[in-house]
């Protein structure tokens, strides 16, 4: 598990043969962070069941990215729990998460003006940096997964200001979609991130498609961030820019092997026939 602004560059730093996953939550929603009356733990949210898995896991950090949207007439206080947000936004700083911006409204992106678009990322920042100066705030996630539909508003997500505050998102979310390619894909778009939900069957249904060999191959690290390793078969997907400075290291046959159909053979009658796979044993 890594934040998501860790795997925006090709220098991924994960242990060898690990395949990088990041767990977004949006909204911050009360199932996410709930304290109880004596201030402890509710062990039936989000936060805490991250942190029992990681006691039982260690390999498994506290790692995930929590997008929020501000207290305001338009959306409850962060985590629905009145006079706890601040403590809570630093709470998750403090342990390692990230913690990011999802608007400030909440509003479909698709038909507002960049004025708009702006005061959105920016007072979401102002509101979370207030509470929790540490906190990153440079990556967002689109509310409802609405696209502004020209592109010169995705540059506003990304790069900005309303007058007050300057922000650069290193990225925008989209809500749903699948899996996301590489940084070191050549059509890895850092504007339309996507993310597998998390309906029921869904993410085991990935999990399973995600497989080496597989059409849909995942990522596996080789534990040197400076060094990018690539079957030599799908090297021409490889990004032409943004590489500089890394070792690319190419592996395997140029091609995948194909296998020919197994002869067959026959004994003296033509009606007993018999396949031969032995050739396909490698």
């Amino acid at each position: 598990p890594v934040n998501m602004r860790d795997i925006l560059t090709p220098r991924i730093a994960v242990p060898n043969g690990k395949t990088p996953v990041v767990l977004t939550f949006d909204d911050a929603r009360g199932t996410q962070f709930t304290l109880r009356k004596d201030n402890s733990l509710d062990p039936d949210c989000g936060l805490a069941i991250l942190i029992e898995f990681n006691k039982k896991h260690p390999d498994w950090p506290l790692r995930g990215s929590f997008y929020i949207l501000p207290e305001s007439k338009y959306n409850p206080v962060p985590f629905y729990q009145k006079g706890k947000a601040e403590q809570k936004l630093r709470t998750l700083v403090d342990l390692g998460f990230e913690v990011a911006n999802h608007s400030t409204t909440h509003r479909m992106m698709a038909r507002l003006p960049a004025r708009d678009l702006a005061w959105e990322m920016a007072e979401c920042i102002r509101y979370v940096k207030k509470a929790a100066p540490k906190a990153t705030m440079d990556t967002m996630a689109l509310p409802g997964g609405s696209v502004p539909r020209n592109s010169a508003n995705l540059e506003v997500l990304l790069h900005g200001s309303d007058g007050l505050t300057q922000y650069d998102n290193l990225c925008i979310l989209r809500a749903w979609g699948g899996p996301t390619l590489s940084p070191v894909h050549k059509k890895f778009d850092k504007r339309e991130i996507l993310r597998i939900g998390t309906e029921p069957g869904n993410v085991e249904a990935w999990i399973n498609k995600l497989k080496p060999g597989a059409e849909m191959e995942p990522f596996v690290s080789d534990g040197d961030p400076n060094t990018v390793t690539v079957p030599r078969r799908i090297k021409d997907q490889l990004a032409v820019t943004g590489l500089e400075g890394l070792k690319i290291n190419l592996i395997g046959p140029e091609k995948p092997v194909k296998l020919s159909p197994p002869k067959k053979k026959y004994q003296s009658s033509p009606k007993r026939m018999r396949t031969d796979h032995s050739a396909n044993l490698q």
